[in-house]
């Protein structure tokens, strides 16, 4: 799945990468694409700072 800079996406409850976050509500603020980038999205949340993401872990807000 592929977000964009200013997408609301949330943590997924079971995130395994920062289970801390999980089910968290944030922005999309920055993306990232490359073979060497595991993490290719920078998440700013509305009460924390920012933090990255993979994929993997988030979900579309709708």
């Amino acid at each position: 799945m592929k977000f964009k800079v200013g997408d609301r996406v949330r943590v997924r409850p079971d995130s395994k990468q920062m289970p801390k976050y999980a089910g968290k509500v944030g922005t999309v603020k920055t993306v990232t694409h490359g073979v060497t980038t595991r993490y290719p999205y920078a998440i700013r949340f509305d009460c924390i700072s920012a933090k990255v993401f993979h994929a993997n872990e988030l979900v579309k807000e709708e």
